[in-house]
């Protein structure tokens, strides 16, 4: 099962995006915190980790009109 990304963790999930040439501003963690709040969203993003080490961003929100 997973957890709520914690705002701790918000460094590793800014360092993950801002390394992946993918990434877009609505990528990051303040983004992901700012759309959940202001669309009344529920948060579902997780981190993908690899032998101890945090490697990976999944951002994903469920908007309130999909619910």
């Amino acid at each position: 099962a997973g957890e709520e990304i914690s705002r701790d963790l918000a460094g590793e999930w800014d360092r993950i995006v801002r390394s992946s040439p993918d990434s877009w501003l609505f990528h990051t963690f303040a983004e992901q915190v700012l759309l959940e709040e202001a669309w009344k969203g529920a948060a579902m993003s997780f981190l993908f980790e690899w032998r101890g080490k945090l490697v990976g961003a999944c951002p994903l929100q469920r908007w309130r009109w999909d619910m």
